[in-house]
């Protein structure tokens, strides 16, 4: 699953169709951080106001959104003491313990399996007015080891009209039905080895219990515009069984350590489509304008990567290596499907040669749905995602799918094929699919895009565990399943992997997943077979390794810093962690490397293993030492150098992550008047392979050389990353030159992206507003997000009132994150023409997010949005004692308050009553 964010706060899946766009700009360094933005300036569009207020905001309501910026650790006191610990020192005596302390702690262990469920034969109706499944299930079980006569299923919410032995004419069985089980008498005592079958027909009302940050609500089965009344959504039905919600409409065991083949009997309107697991082996029509589509799944996997969808799609088909491919879209987006799901069959080749296990699954189909409750699920041969990931060619070439796309389909190996036993081990099916990110933009992209992203992924660890706190990676503690969903499953799982990856090496880290997967296929493991596939492969013991990243909490804090004398650089490590709250000293095998002038490097081994250690290693005073070149190490590591040191680092290294901090810290070094760039050094940045490093070398440009505004120019036409391209035309939209009109044109009129043509709309405006408004008027119509959202950003920054039918008419035609960003813009226009503007914008949005048939997405947006202007009006003492202003606080503070007395979601309650 994938949770785009995988980092807390607010949900998962969210937070990463929410946050996607803010991403895809902020982690290349194209836009300012919050902070930065003076949201007092008159320069400052309103959108720009509002949506910095409403980041700065978000910072802790999301830290899932995955950001560069810098990781600022708390210091010390100056006066704290460490000890060197070195050794354990265990004392005779043990504290007393209180009588109540004499209780177990929580252990999140593996499900007892009494029975082995074999194969599930399923034959499901709607009714689409109640809500409701009509179902009639038949499950074939045999003991696991011990005699067994009682059966117990998960079944939350059904009414039972007949349980039989066999089949529907078989013997009825007597059953008892309590707490979401149903625990059912069999007519004799079965042995292992004897099987038999279970029928049940029922009805099922999917209802929601409650919901998590991952996975929104936990319904399992969600009629999409049930009775229709929708005209702009579409009728669907589809599933989530992760965790545990698939027993809200179909009978099972839900625990991840159990599996089973399948075979589904849908019957639906012949109008819809449907999509299941495994192949379709046949329709057959079912009377009345009905038809029944029969699935069949020989495959065994677990009860909550079963699933079903209902809709009236576009299936696109294609083939990989003479497996079927579809994809599934909403009829406008026929057109961009295979774009959608672009590198798909490119994706099977790689990671099917890479584990070593060819995919081992009979189909591979995707499918986008309305209103999901998370970012997207890796239903076995059968995924869905949000429908954020529906886009147009514009939107494509702007931020393309490839991560989340990878994300699912390497879960075909680690977590469908290879399943955790337990959600306690949930990161050896979510920390692989995050890593597999990383691998395919190795693969695909380059070093620099995946060192981009593994840097971001470690910034979502921190960021997660700051605000949830950290904890194990295998965590048998947690209170609910789905507080495994976080920074930790996810981010710091991947990076562990990385960090395993960097000390085996690939040759031994690939082998190991090979026969990891080949010695586990179609089974339930735990951490220890991960280590043992290691271990066996390489013949050396990893139990340290494993205890002190997945067993063990935390990771280390690092303070390094270099010297030389006679011939020997010198590195001083000292690991600063709390060793109260992680462990006090991490063993963390890597290298030091030294650069010499000529850019040649001697590499050298060293282990820290103790809590204080100085490192020597042979250089000459002009070489360049690097601990941990590779930035392996998944903690906090701050280094003590200077401008002069971090310039070498650009001129001598290759390490991407090296890099990027070096030019980040000139960069801020630079903005601080502390430091002026050479033309060399910002040049070499521009030509830089890594976006994010020409981004910060765009920034650093001398806009008063004529060299380096030609180099912006073409950077601005030429360079194949939109986001650099963006960055491009925005700082030369500091100029305000007059010349620059036909480049702004040109991105308008010839570039595929929103982000570069609004960009490019947003210089126009500056140089030739007549020229922008006559543009902006012809883009009001289209149907990305991106350029609506870029247009109401120049329609508030005129101040014009003629513009706010604008804002009034596209309310709806917004969504994700551009659905708060063009809500502040309405807001910022209307506060710009007065009080009785201001509190009919206010009313118009916060209707809409009061009324529960708008999105999610557009409900936290809008309410955000109401939020940040009330802060702003409230702690601007100018603005706050303008005339009605007092009055116009009241009514956002009663609307938000509306909003929150209506809102039904969980997730969102609990965000809304931070407001």
């Amino acid at each position: 699953m994938l949770l785009l964010f995988r980092q807390r706060g607010l949900l998962f899946g969210f937070k990463e169709a929410y946050c996607s766009r803010t991403e895809s700009w902020r982690r290349h360094d194209i836009l300012p951080t919050p902070a930065s933005v003076d949201v007092a300036s008159p320069e400052t569009f309103p959108m720009q106001k509002f949506a910095a207020l409403a980041a700065l905001a978000a910072v802790t309501l999301v830290a899932a959104c995955k950001s560069t910026d810098k990781i600022v650790q708390t210091p010390l006191p100056a006066d704290t003491e460490f000890t060197q610990l070195d050794t354990m020192v265990i004392t005779a005596e043990a504290p007393p313990v209180n009588p109540e302390d004499y209780t177990l702690p929580v252990y999140r262990a593996e499900q007892d399996r009494p029975l082995d469920l074999l194969h599930t034969k399923l034959r499901v109706r709607f009714d689409w007015a109640k809500e409701q499944v009509i179902g009639q299930a038949t499950l074939k079980l045999t003991p696991t080891f011990r005699t067994q006569r009682l059966v117990t299923l998960d079944a939350k919410n059904f009414e039972f009209k007949s349980i039989r032995l066999g089949g529907p004419t078989g013997q009825e069985l007597k059953y008892n039905y309590e707490g979401g089980e149903v625990t059912i008498q069999l007519p004799r005592e079965y042995q292992r080895g004897q099987e038999f079958e279970v029928y049940i027909d029922y009805v099922a009302t999917p209802r929601a219990f409650g919901g998590s940050d991952a996975i929104t609500s936990d319904k399992g089965l969600f009629f999409i515009n049930a009775d229709g009344s929708d005209p702009d959504k579409p009728q669907q039905i589809w599933t989530q069984g992760e965790t545990e919600h698939n027993s809200n409409w179909m009978p099972t065991i839900d625990q991840p350590n159990e599996r089973s083949t399948q075979e589904f009997f849908i019957t639906v309107q012949d109008k819809y489509k449907t999509l299941s697991n495994g192949l379709l082996i046949s329709s057959t029509p079912a009377g009345e304008g009905m038809r029944t589509d029969y699935w069949r799944m020989d495959q065994p996997h677990a009860p909550y990567l079963h699933m079903i969808a209902v809709g009236e799609f576009a299936k696109v088909d294609d083939t990989w290596e003479g497996l079927p491919l579809s994809y599934y879209v909403e009829e406008e987006y026929r057109p961009y499907a295979k774009e959608i799901f672009a590198h798909t069959p490119e994706m099977l080749s790689f990671f099917s040669e890479l584990t070593g296990v060819r995919y081992p699954w009979q189909k591979y189909s995707q499918i986008v749905v309305r209103d999901y409750v998370s970012g997207a699920m890796e239903n076995t041969t059968a995924v869905i995602f949000g429908e954020f990931v529906q886009k147009n060619d514009k939107e494509l070439a702007e931020d393309n799918n490839d991560l989340i796309v990878a994300h699912e389909m390497f879960h075909h190996w680690f977590g469908d094929y290879v399943t955790t036993e337990s959600w306690s081990n949930l990161t050896l099916n979510e920390g692989f699919a995050n890593y597999s990110e990383y691998l395919w933009f190795e693969h695909h992209d380059g070093i620099e895009a995946a060192e981009d992203h593994r840097l971001n992924e470690l910034n979502g660890y921190l960021r997660s565990g700051a605000g949830g706190g950290f904890h194990p990676l295998i965590w048998y503690q947690y209170e609910s399943n789905e507080d495994m969903f976080d920074g930790h499953s996810y981010n710091k799982g991947g990076l562990v992997l990385h960090m395993l990856r960097e000390y085996v090496g690939d040759e031994a880290f690939f082998a190991a997943l090979k026969k990891y997967l080949t010695d586990n296929q179609y089974s339930a493991v735990e951490v220890d077979e991960l280590r043992i596939a290691f271990e066996d492969t390489i013949g050396e013991d990893l139990n340290w390794f494993f205890d002190q990243w997945f067993i063990g909490n935390g990771h280390p804090e690092l303070s390094v810093e270099y010297g030389y004398a006679d011939g020997q650089a010198t590195v001083t490590v000292e690991q600063t962690q709390d060793p109260e709250a992680f462990r006090p000293i991490f063993v963390l095998p890597t290298t030091i490397v030294v650069y010499d002038a000529n850019g040649s490097m001697t590499e050298h081994a060293v282990t820290m293993d103790r809590r204080l250690q100085t490192f020597s290693v042979p250089a000459a005073e002009t070489d360049l030492v690097v601990f941990d070149p590779g930035s392996a190490i998944l903690g906090i590591v701050n280094e003590d150098r200077s401008v002069a040191a971090y310039e070498q680092v650009l001129k001598r290294t290759n390490e991407q992550r090296q890099r990027l901090l070096a030019i980040r810290a000139l960069r801020a070094a630079a903005e601080e008047s502390e430091y002026s760039p050479s033309k060399e050094l910002v040049d070499a940045g521009l030509a830089a392979k890594s976006l994010r490093i020409r981004n910060n070398a765009i920034a650093m440009a001398d806009l008063s050389d004529a060299s380096s505004v030609a180099k912006l120019k073409t950077i601005a036409r030429q360079d194949p990353e939109s986001n650099v391209r963006a960055s491009a035309l925005g700082r030369l939209g500091e100029l305000d030159d007059p010349t620059l009109a036909q480049l702004y044109i040109d991105a308008l009129d010839q570039d595929a992206s929103e982000l570069v043509m609004t960009t490019g709309l947003q210089g126009l405006f500056k140089v030739n507003p007549t020229a922008a408004i006559e543009r902006a008027a012809k883009l009001e119509n289209s149907e990305s997000e991106g350029l609506i959202t870029g247009v109401g950003a120049l329609y508030a920054s005129t101040g014009d009132a003629k513009y706010l039918p604008f804002f009034e008419r596209k309310l709806d035609a917004v969504d994700n994150r551009a659905a708060g960003e063009f809500a502040g813009a309405y807001l910022g226009l209307a506060f710009q023409n007065g009080p009785a503007s201001l509190k009919s914008a206010i009313e118009t949005i916060g209707n809409r997010a009061v009324d529960q048939e708008t999105s999610l997405w557009r409900r936290f947006g809008f309410t955000s949005a109401l939020a940040e202007l009330r802060t702003m009006l409230s702690s601007n003492e100018a603005i706050g004692s303008q005339a009605g202003m007092a009055e116009v606080v009241a009514q956002i503070g009663q609307q938000i308050e509306a909003i929150k007395a209506a809102e039904t979601n969980p997730q969102l309650k609990g965000v809304f009553g931070q407001m």
